[in-house]
């Protein structure tokens, strides 16, 4: 095991043991530290600080910053001292309490030098402790508020100069998660194309999380919408929803059969289930079918190709096709007639968000604006296997 694991590791574990003790010194009404609420704070900001570290090295993130072992090594010193300290106020305690000559401990050692040994150790670990604050900030930087483990590796190996922003390039993203995966894989990439793809669609979905209309920007915000899963923390396929990169690529066409669909700004609302920008805007659905099963293959996700318009005059981009997997909505696109003026999209619905047996509605939603419209028509579904 890497030196470093083993050193956080004992970090926590001398950590976890003063925090025990502190907790039974509560109950110790003849020891008066005024300061042990304090004390104990300060002691859970240096646990958490500890175990953010610990998982950077554990999920084995390329660290640029030169960690700085003497610290640690301090650190380590000054833990297992205050744990020693303490634990001889607790026998000190035990001793006055159970023994028939207790005034011989107190007359040894009164009260008055067993509280100020554990100030005097308190306050040797204070001044590590922003060290250890500062040493966090600089491995971590804005990555510290990420939760999702894979994510976070994500921004962090993405390099210094990003480390501190609040948003990142969605092609930058990309690039960092198709890394890993190639790191995962043992530098083998099967379906290269369609595995950037994957990640590709990941990342625009993601774009889409935090309630403001696609930017190719990727917030902190939006990281942060990503619910951590037992599947999903492990590996960049458990992020995509796979448990292994496709060896081939089964592509099954469905046949839909519907009339093209209008609506505009007087359309009722139908769509009530869809977060963010949008929500509660004139909607109906265009399509409807049901993911179905290939026998010995597992599913890679659905990719659906389309025409869509809006009024075609004034204002663009705020029309949007979303899609319904079972009773959760997603923002496929928003329709941007300047930037796509063949009026041809697609989109895909990642295997993290769809399975085998689900319904899949595909809604047409319209800004409830003056004069707005949005037509969807000529709708190819295509369900890939691998």
């Amino acid at each position: 095991m890497d030196t470093t694991i083993i050193l956080l590791n004992n970090l926590r574990i001398g950590i976890n043991e003063i925090i025990i003790q502190i907790n039974a010194l509560e109950n110790i009404n003849i020891i008066k530290i005024n300061d042990l609420p304090l004390h104990l704070d300060i002691i859970k900001c240096l646990q958490h600080s500890i175990e953010n570290l610990l998982n950077v090295f554990i999920y084995k993130i390329y660290i640029q910053h030169e960690l700085k072992l003497l610290l640690l090594n301090t650190l380590e010193i000054e833990v297992n001292n205050l744990n020693i300290t303490l634990k001889h106020c607790i026998e000190w305690y035990n001793n006055i309490t159970n023994s028939s000559c207790f005034l011989c401990y107190i007359i040894k050692e009164p009260a008055t030098v067993i509280e100020q040994k554990l100030n005097n150790s308190f306050q040797k670990i204070k001044p590590i402790i922003k060290d250890m604050i500062k040493l966090q900030e600089d491995i971590l930087g804005s990555a510290i508020r990420i939760k999702h483990p894979i994510l976070r590796k994500a921004w962090i190996n993405i390099g210094g100069n990003q480390l501190n922003d609040n948003d990142i390039s969605s092609n930058m993203l990309i690039q960092s998660l198709y890394i890993m995966l190639k790191e995962e894989e043992n530098g083998t990439i099967n379906k290269e194309v369609y595995c950037k793809k994957m990640i590709e669609d990941f990342v625009n979905y993601v774009d889409t999380l935090a309630g403001t209309e696609p930017d190719s920007r990727i917030t902190i915000n939006e990281l942060c919408e990503v619910k951590i899963t037992s599947d999903n923390c492990d590996s960049v396929k458990g992020l995509l929803g796979i448990k292994k990169q496709p060896d081939e690529q089964i592509i099954n066409k469905i046949d839909l059969f519907y009339k093209p669909v209008k609506i505009n700004n007087t359309f009722e609302i139908l769509e009530k289930k869809f977060r963010g920008y949008g929500n509660n805007w004139p909607s109906k659905i265009a399509c409807s079918f049901i993911v179905p099963e290939m026998l010995n293959y597992d599913l890679y996700g659905i990719n659906i190709k389309c025409n869509a318009n809006d009024q075609g005059f004034g204002g663009t981009g705020h029309a949007q096709i979303r899609y319904q997997v079972n009773e959760e909505c997603y923002l496929g696109f928003s329709i941007w007639r300047d930037k796509y003026p063949s009026n041809k999209y697609e989109f895909t619905i990642g295997p993290d968000r769809v399975k085998i047996g689900d319904n899949i509605n595909i809604w047409v939603c319209c800004p409830p604006w003056n004069s707005w419209s949005a037509i969807l028509n000529d709708i190819k579904v295509e369900v890939i296997y691998g």
